[in-house]
């Protein structure tokens, strides 16, 4: 039904506020909204990859304090939904994560804006070019930005009635933007022959101009020229563009306008002069000499000329005090001038439950020598609701702080508001308990969970503790030094034949290779401690294990079964155990051993966590036992089931079903 439609583009009002459809992918424009802040998606991508660090050291600390809380209700029910495998970090993954959250922080801030006096220019990381400033008075629109970097100019189509003009498409327009240029019009027509043409269409003939099908009216934006003007910026009362007249001088100006402010730094201003064709040169002066009117210092402005002043504290270092330890805000605070130590703790907050009350060290900074510690009496500088130490002068109990003082406040030692361990399995009450006493013991937990039910199998219980329920720092040093996951349990049965296995070496370099994981074993994450279960509850003092925070006990059901892993016939047997039967037996049963077998190296692991490893074939086999085969050498292919290691794993799962 359109029959006269014609297009206006460029500086009207109607169609430069028009709110313009998101671009699409590959169109210019799309590119020109990175363009008008080339760093933002960059920012972007760093604030979500930071935040799905902090997720994930959230969550490791989360699932480190689930043996002690149970958790929202939503989060309850989900999991009650969805079972949900915990992601427990190692140390060397934290680590790196920790690495990679301080590089992200650091690099988010080199990417923000640069303040006020920061004159550096600020790089694409992935042009490795300076990125282009748009006008800093923000003066001129998007759309018309867009228009000056893109060459694209905005555009919006009107069906008008034959006849109508010029002047009535320019007033369904709703006139000219503010940024339009006064002046013609111009009018672009395809005639019937597919010949182009263009006109300038003046105002006052506007009216007589009739217009047609596919016409396109473009309005031009005004140029924009800088006129007799300086700029002011830094640390001025007034930073703007004010008028220059013929003759007036940098002292004049400042003068003029009380520009200069008390703590401006006076020793020195900076001039940059633009000329026409952009060219830059940079001039200094003088700041109070320009005022008192001295020639060398006192200059000539011209056009487009930019003042900038600074502040005197842009040329002092931080001064700045530390707090560390428990309490509220840790962190670090602004230095002030009669600040003592009950000041700087009231502002760093209430000290948490587990801090020392009583002792605190204030290090001193000696000019990159050993600092000088001074020990405080930190139960007199606490404020309470009742009264705050204000009136504390004492400089040998409340000290002056001074500049880059760093103050120490410390913690109880293995300081917990509770103790809890966990006990599942064959038990009458399984669930979890507090300690209740300064050295708890395995079979008192046990008592109270009332004891082993019928099905119970005590030869086979497990053990748990986890080096992640330790101290940070713990958990570093035993990475570093060599000791974490070093339990032969600790990643289940394929650590163990992995170990077993022959090792081979590489035949050009000579590097040791590092046997695949056969038989698709999953690896846990267990740290599982041999505990003799049936001489703790008989009340054998040395057989009885003094519990800790965050430890597990699983108590299996029942077995009269054993289990073959490994280089056998079948290499992921479950057979029932008879009296007096051995592992040479179970080994029959099994189908034998496979060429590839190293049966040299044949290891019992027992129900409670033992591994035998001479004169195996002739061992008594008990119920939950699992006799580990090791291969010879490297198969050139692997077996792909998908089967679960059955011991310790299998006990663990048989106690929770």
């Amino acid at each position: 039904l359109a029959q006269n439609q014609v297009t206006l583009e460029g500086a009207f009002q109607r169609v430069a506020s028009a709110l313009a459809e998101p671009p699409e992918k590959g169109d210019p424009a799309a590119d020109l909204d990175l363009d008008l802040d080339p760093l933002k998606d960059q920012r972007e991508r760093i604030q979500r990859e930071l935040k799905a660090i902090e997720v994930q050291l959230g969550t490791h600390q989360e699932q480190g304090a689930a043996s002690e809380a149970t958790g929202r209700e939503g989060e309850e029910m989900s999991a009650a939904q969805t079972p949900q495998v915990p992601v427990v970090l190692s140390l060397t993954e934290r680590s790196n994560l920790e690495d990679r959250l301080f590089f992200l922080k650091r690099r988010l801030v080199a990417l923000q804006e640069a303040p006020a006096g920061d004159h550096r220019v600020r790089i694409n990381p992935e042009t490795n070019r300076p990125v282009a400033l748009v006008d800093a008075d923000g003066a001129k629109p998007d759309w018309l930005r867009r228009w000056e970097q893109t060459g694209t100019a905005p555009r919006m189509q009107f069906e008008l009635r034959t006849g109508e003009t010029v002047a009535e498409a320019l007033r369904f327009a709703g006139g000219f933007a503010p940024e339009a240029g006064l002046g013609t019009l111009a009018l672009l027509r395809r005639d019937a022959a597919g010949l182009l043409s263009g006109q300038d269409v003046p105002l006052e003939a506007a009216a007589q101009l009739p217009m047609q099908r596919g016409d396109v009216l473009s309005a031009l934006p005004r140029r924009e020229r800088t006129g007799p003007v300086v700029q002011i910026s830094g640390w001025v009362r007034v930073p703007g563009t004010f008028a220059r007249a013929e003759g007036l001088r940098v002292g004049d100006l400042l003068r003029r306008d009380s520009q200069v402010l008390p703590d401006t730094y006076r020793a020195r201003g900076e001039v940059v002069r633009t000329a026409l064709d952009g060219t830059t040169r940079f001039l200094a002066f003088d700041v109070d000499r320009a005022l008192a009117g001295e020639a060398t210092h006192n200059l000539l402005l011209e056009d487009r000329d930019r003042v900038e002043l600074f502040r005197l504290e842009a040329l002092r270092q931080p001064r700045l005090v530390t707090v560390l330890g428990p309490v509220a805000r840790p962190g670090t605070y602004r230095f002030h001038e009669g600040m003592r130590a009950s000041d700087l703790i009231f502002r760093a907050g209430v000290p948490e439950k587990s801090a020392d009350r009583l002792v605190a060290e204030l290090a001193r900074s000696r000019e990159g020598k050993p600092s000088e510690v001074i020990r405080l009496d930190l139960a007199k500088l606490l404020s309470t609701e009742a009264a705050s130490p204000i009136a504390l002068l004492d400089e040998t109990v409340n000290p002056r702080i001074q500049m880059d003082d760093q103050l120490s406040l410390f913690e109880k030692p293995d300081y917990r508001v509770h103790r809890t361990v966990r006990v599942t399995g064959q038990v009458a009450r399984p669930g979890a308990y507090t300690l209740d006493a300064a050295r708890p013991k395995l079979s008192d937990v046990i008592k109270r969970a009332g004891g082993l039910t019928l099905e119970a199998m005590p030869q086979a219980g497990i053990f748990l503790r986890r080096m992640s329920n330790q101290d940070a720092s713990l958990q570093r040093a035993a990475e570093e030094s060599g000791l974490a996951g070093k339990d032969p349990t600790a990643k289940g049965i394929n650590e163990i034949l992995e170990r077993l296995n022959e090792t081979k070496r590489q035949p050009l370099t000579g590097q040791l290779l590092k046997n695949p994981l056969l038989h698709g074993l999953l690896a846990g994450s267990l740290n599982r401690m041999v505990v003799d279960f049936g001489g703790a509850l008989q009340g054998d003092a040395l057989a009885d294990v003094e519990l800790q925070d965050g430890d597990e006990i699983i108590i299996p059901r029942a077995t009269e079964a054993a289990y073959v892993v490994g280089e056998t016939a079948s290499p992921f047997a479950t057979y029932k155990v008879r009296k007096g039967m051995k592992v040479g037996d179970l080994l029959k049963l099994a189908g034998g051993t496979t060429r590839n077998a190293d049966t040299s190296n044949i290891r019992l692991l027992k129900a409670d966590g033992r591994i035998l490893d001479s004169w195996i074939e002739g061992k008594v086999v008990e119920p939950g036992d699992t006799v580990l085969v090791p291969q010879r050498f490297r198969r050139d292919t692997s077996w792909q089931e998908n089967l679960q290691a059955l011991t310790p794993l299998a006990l663990i799962l048989n106690a929770v079903k």
